[in-house]
């Protein structure tokens, strides 16, 4: 599930979340041209799922090949372009999940966000980028998103800047629950309603990266292990 150069602790968080899993994405960024963007067809199976830039290129994402994520990986970077093109997006192969399937989205980072740039979000939702769960680093903080409008979040914990770390985004669809866990750093959100019950029908679960603010830096996101898979919890 995560690959063979994420530590043992984080083995067993997955593994406690729950078992029976079926994988929807996947990318290692392994098979891609370190230099170059990522591919947009991630190598492996599933043979459906997609990996996305919403138009700019290398400029918000490269695959580079460093130490301090044990090989190949996405840099995306708070590039000076429309925050609508800095959009990178994992959509699952569309696959019929059934009214109380539960899935996931997980990924191993290292972040580097200045204060002059832009926040980043990291959002679980369909392939029409309406979200079931937004998750916000800024500042320090790590906030989950409780409410679109009025638009209302809670903190949930503090990153660590250059720390690697692994994110999980649970989504419950029998409870229209979301949850967020991160380690290192004890992160848990606990049980939270989704906040959007329609992106929860989907069949095509996608994960979100955006720098949303209106603001370039030379903040950066080191991502590899990226997931998406069913799951019974």
């Amino acid at each position: 599930m995560l690959s063979k150069r994420t530590w043992p602790c984080l083995m067993t968080v997955v593994a406690c979340t729950g078992c029976a899993t079926d994988t929807l994405f996947h990318d290692d960024f392994h098979a891609d041209i370190a230099g170059n963007a990522p591919s947009d067809d991630p190598a492996g199976s599933p043979s459906g799922d997609i990996f996305y830039l919403s138009g700019s290129g290398t400029q918000s994402a490269e695959v580079i090949d460093t130490p301090a994520m044990g090989g190949k990986c996405m840099q995306y970077s708070n590039a000076d372009v429309p925050v609508i093109l800095r959009y990178a997006v994992c959509f699952s192969e569309v696959t019929p999940l059934a009214a109380d399937q539960a899935f996931r989205a997980e990924w191993t980072g290292i972040i580097n966000l200045d204060d002059q740039g832009s926040g980043l979000e990291v959002s679980l939702g369909d392939n029409h980028y309406s979200y079931m769960a937004v998750v916000r680093f800024k500042g320090g903080a790590v906030k989950a998103k409780t409410a679109d409008s009025p638009e209302a979040w809670t903190t949930i914990g503090n990153y660590t800047e250059n720390e690697k770390h692994y994110g999980l985004i649970e989504v419950n669809k029998a409870a229209a629950k979301y949850s967020v866990t991160i380690v290192p750093g004890g992160i848990a959100s606990g049980w939270l309603d989704v906040l959007s019950t329609t992106a929860m029908q989907t069949s095509q679960p996608s994960l979100y990266f955006q720098y949303y603010e209106d603001k370039s830096g030379s903040g950066k996101y080191l991502l590899d292990d990226l997931l998406i898979s069913k799951v019974d919890l």
